[in-house]
């Protein structure tokens, strides 16, 4: 019997971070907390990338599915276990964020795909695609913060932090961005920015 292998199509990379709403448009109003929540995406969905495939073969049909559930539920588990020992402070606000690591709809569709396959030709595929996804992040959390307190959080402990403060520059910050209304607009503002420049590059092509 021959499977039937669907490729995972690329896409706008900001609707990458498109994954599940909440933890994009809540806590990532600093570089920190985005790169928290990003890496952890990342990671949740390579990791299945490289356990599906292996317990397609190992198990029956009728288990493999929930067995690949249970693999992405430990997954996120232990991944939040980990932020809250070395950010215990931190992590306080993002608990309920990294909890919902298993159910973002990256690491669903990885997981689908995967489950479809027996090998790990997929796996740089989809590590690329995770690699823009934290990417992607990052970059969306570090504008936000940066237009709405004029600093950049490059690590935040209780004992020590790095902040890049750059208020000299941004004089009039737009606490709006820093809100789930403001993370919104700029999500939807960085999407219609990207299509208009992917149709540019089309009409350029001969």
């Amino acid at each position: 019997m021959t499977r039937t292998i669907r490729r995972y199509p690329s896409a706008n990379p900001l609707l990458y971070i498109v994954t599940g709403l909440c933890p994009v448009l809540i806590p990532s109003f600093t570089l920190q907390n985005g790169m928290i929540l990003g890496f952890g995406v990342a990671v949740h969905a390579i990791v299945l990338a490289a356990l599906v495939p292996v317990l397609s073969r190992l198990t029956s049909d009728s288990l493999r599915y929930y067995l690949a559930l249970a693999v992405s539920g430990l997954v996120a588990t232990l991944y939040g276990l980990g932020i809250r020992a070395v950010f215990p402070a931190e992590s306080f606000g993002l608990s309920p964020f990294l909890a919902l690591l298993a159910l973002n709809c990256f690491g669903l569709s990885v997981l689908r795909a995967s489950l479809r396959q027996e090998g790990l030709d997929r796996l740089p595929e989809y590590a690329r695609s995770a690699a823009i996804l934290l990417l992607s992040w990052m970059v969306f959390a570090a504008i936000r913060e940066l237009l709405g307190s004029g600093m950049i959080t490059l690590y935040s402990r209780e004992s020590a932090a790095a902040v890049l403060d750059l208020r000299s520059i941004v004089k009039y910050p737009i606490r709006m961005a820093l809100l789930p209304s403001g993370a919104f607009l700029l999500l939807g503002y960085g999407s219609a920015l990207y299509r208009l420049r992917a149709k540019q590059k089309q009409g350029m092509k001969p």
